[in-house]
């Protein structure tokens, strides 16, 4: 097992990580085919925004940066909010660098980003997994996390 810690993100890392995180999520929209890169990337944007209109200290919005030992290996973000009775929290973005992937590090921040949650008595953890991301949904599925809904699309 993988010994991962969570830290919040300085705002150099969030200012790193706010650079790159649209387009990145732009690209997982447009591989699905419902829309075009740029058009993708104006929504990622317009939903960072909407997400986190003051950055690191936007209400109900968690971001860490992600250590093994002294070494970031990644990033989870995290939304907390209020549903009815239940406490529920989001996996907005979960990021593990690319040289460190396939070591069991998105396995271990998704178990931390778990503890961290139930510490906060959230009862449901929950995310959204693009088609065609089948090392997410995997690493997911391991995890015991469960489809909910299957949302299908066709451009006309």
């Amino acid at each position: 097992m993988v010994d991962i810690r969570l830290e919040s993100m300085t705002q150099g890392q969030y200012e790193t990580y706010r650079q790159a995180g649209p387009l990145s999520y732009a690209k997982h929209i447009s591989k699905t085919g419902i829309t075009s890169l740029s058009e993708a990337e104006e929504r990622a944007e317009a939903e960072y925004q909407k997400l986190l209109p003051d950055g690191i200290l936007s209400a109900g919005q968690y971001l860490f940066a992600a250590y093994v030992g002294g070494t970031e290996v990644g990033t989870v973000w995290l939304h907390l909010a209020e549903s009815g009775v239940t406490s529920r929290a989001w996996i907005v973005d979960l990021w593990v660098h690319e040289s460190r992937r396939r070591r069991g590090y998105g396995r271990a921040i998704v178990q931390e980003a778990e503890r961290w949650c139930r510490g906060r008595g959230v009862e449901q953890l929950s995310l959204s997994i693009f088609s065609g991301n089948d090392g997410t949904r995997f690493l997911f599925e391991g995890e015991k996390y469960l489809p909910v809904v299957l949302q299908m699309s066709k451009l006309l």
